[in-house]
């Protein structure tokens, strides 16, 4: 093998490395911001006294409510809850600086409307009624990076999901189902 056809192949091995090498680096730097959004939720979980704000949601038939919390004048977290006749769903937003660094969101899907039960069907007309055991419960998680970009997305099925494409898809998605600004100085929908 002469010296030239070394080097070639030196270099083709080099090239071939960089790709998987920026891969890993990458990883790691969403890694390393997946701790510290980690490490800042249990933070703002762990403060005993904060203000509270709350108002009534009418965007489902049953209902729901937002909470806003605040600590030293400070937006900290938003939780929102929704109940329909065949759904419940909890969201947690915590924020840092006007933006959401992390969304934590538990739809559950009742199997009958809650209100359909053996006592409210004297008859016995329907052939199923509400079970909380047959509710089919789904979690969701998205992080998002100090400039407000997704970097990981954790789907219902517990699946890391963090492909550029995917991520700015479900970026535009949860923006899109966002129904308050988290920078308002006060508590406002933006929808």
């Amino acid at each position: 093998m002469t010296a030239l056809t070394r080097t070639r192949t030196w270099m083709l091995c080099l090239s071939l490395m960089l790709p998987v090498s920026a891969l890993q680096a990458q990883t790691a730097a969403v890694a390393d911001i997946v701790r510290d959004i980690r490490a800042e939720k249990s933070a703002t979980d762990r403060i005993a006294v904060m203000q509270v704000h709350k108002e009534a949601l009418d965007r489902s038939t049953e209902g729901g409510e937002r909470r806003y919390y605040r600590h030293e004048g400070r937006l900290k977290k938003v939780i929102e809850e929704d109940y329909g006749e065949q759904y419940r769903q909890y969201r947690e937003y915590y924020i840092r600086r006007g933006q959401i660094y992390f969304a934590y969101t538990v739809h559950t899907l009742y199997n009958a409307p809650y209100y359909l039960t053996r006592e409210s069907d004297p008859q016995g007309e329907f052939t199923e009624y509400f079970d909380p055991k047959k509710s089919v419960v789904t979690t969701q998680r998205h992080y998002f990076d100090p400039q407000g970009r997704l970097v990981r997305h954790i789907d219902g099925t517990g699946r890391i999901m963090d492909g550029a494409a995917h991520l700015q898809e479900e970026a535009h998605r949860f923006n899109k189902e966002l129904s308050f600004n988290p920078a308002a100085s006060e508590y406002s929908r933006t929808k």
